[in-house]
């Protein structure tokens, strides 16, 4: 079960074995020339995604922390984005999600629940720092870290649902359902804590990926982009690497890292070893683009221009051209200005999604709308038997009524006999 999390992080860890975790993922591989054997492990340590819970010493660190106005460290993340030249001088922030609460709508309540989940959020993401640290110490001591490449990334953009607290009248009541059932604590005592689940909300969501727009399950640079660090044998220490890169790199650069011979056309994406020693700075002309797509969200990339397309209710449904080497946080549509560029790069999607399979979804169709659909599917399949014991204390429920009632009727003295 997932309140499990961190003992049998600690077990891998220990047996520097492979884990299965969603959040911050690292993958070490390890080349061994004797017998030509290579191995890939995986450690997968929830953090910018659903915060189960976190151990005691991360929580206790974080307890105290002030709280800050949401929009006031959207901005700071942004301030600090542009001080360590991560995006450019005149960064801007995009406007605040579609229902986004403000800070001050925020009873005192709220604000010091909200703020607890947040401090959660720290302390998962302390641990995570923790686990890969004992994980590096574990290979040092092996003698093995100096033959092992090192990949740490995340999968996406922050998490941005919540269970049982924001989500829509009827998927909040199949989330209510079922963490009852399954024994999850929200509340605010038990937050971090075993048997509780949180993630940080939509609101908190931005904040995290600020100074991008938006956040996991979008087509924004805020759901897409997400930093990598890489180090090993044969990789220069180079600090913050620009070029651009995918997720579909990351396979072609481990082995081409590790030596392992493979055909470049086998691949989507691209090997980063030229960026990684120092010989190149992109592995992407000006020309070449690589594109994503996900229930409806889609975008692809071609130099510095992005076309994307988000739909409802974070976007419109329809496709924006952006400049993300001036506007990374995605605030100025330039189709317009640049209907030529426009009109290439969304033939050059349309291919993509011939190629791959793309299915289009239809008007009206949206992935939240699927997933409530889904849920309540997979929620009556798995505890039918708590919907039948609901339905036949129902049934007895109102059939005692009837029975009441009639009893009630039936007693009643006929008028000319109260007369």
């Amino acid at each position: 079960a997932e309140n499990r999390h961190h003992a049998v992080a600690d077990e891998f860890v220990d047996k520097a074995a492979v884990g299965a975790y969603h959040g911050i993922d690292t993958v070490a591989v390890r080349r061994e020339p004797a017998g030509d054997v290579r191995r890939v492990g995986v450690l997968g340590c929830t953090g910018e995604a659903d915060q189960i819970n976190e151990q005691n010493r991360e929580l206790a660190l974080r307890r105290g922390r002030r709280r800050l106005r949401i929009e006031r460290a959207r901005d700071l993340r942004r301030q600090k984005a542009i001080e360590l030249g991560l995006v450019p001088e005149g960064t801007r922030l995009s406007d605040a999600a579609h229902n986004s609460r403000s800070w001050d709508e925020l009873g005192e309540e709220e604000k010091a629940y909200w703020s607890r989940v947040m401090q959660v959020n720290a302390g998962m993401m302390e641990a995570a720092d923790f686990h890969l640290g004992r994980l590096l110490d574990h290979l040092r001591t092996k003698g093995q870290l100096d033959n092992t490449i090192v990949v740490v990334t995340s999968d996406n953009g922050p998490e941005y649902n919540t269970l049982g607290k924001t989500s829509p009248p009827a998927s909040l009541a199949v989330e209510r359902a079922w963490m009852a059932i399954e024994g999850w604590d929200v509340t605010y005592q038990n937050l971090g804590q075993p048997g509780s689940m949180g993630a940080i909300g939509q609101e908190w969501a931005s904040v995290s990926a600020a100074p991008f727009h938006l956040f996991k399950f979008n087509a924004s640079e805020g759901g897409l982009r997400v930093p990598m660090v890489v180090s090993g044998p044969g990789i220069e220490t180079l600090g913050f690497v620009g070029g651009r890169s995918q997720v579909a790199d990351i396979a072609p650069t481990l082995l081409d890292a590790a030596g392992v011979t493979f055909t470049p056309d086998e691949f989507y994406g691209r090997s980063l070893m030229p960026m990684l020693t120092g010989q190149a700075d992109e592995v992407y002309g000006e020309k070449d683009s690589f594109a994503f797509e996900v229930s409806g969200t889609a975008a692809l990339y071609r130099g510095n221009w992005k076309i994307a397309k988000t739909p409802e209710p974070f976007g419109d449904g329809e496709w924006h051209l952006y400049d993300i080497a001036s506007d990374p946080g995605e605030t100025t549509d330039v189709a317009a200005q640049h209907p030529v560029v426009f009109q290439e790069m969304l033939n050059e999607y349309q291919s993509y999604a011939n190629e791959v399979g793309v299915f289009e979804m239809a008007a009206g169709d949206s992935a939240r709308k699927q997933l409530t659909i889904n849920g309540i599917k997979k929620f009556s399949a798995n505890y039918w038997y708590v919907l039948l014991a609901l339905f036949a204390a129902l049934a007895a429920t109102l059939y005692g009524m009837f029975r009441m009632f009639k009893l009630v009727v039936g007693r009643r003295p006929a008028r000319h006999e109260r007369t």
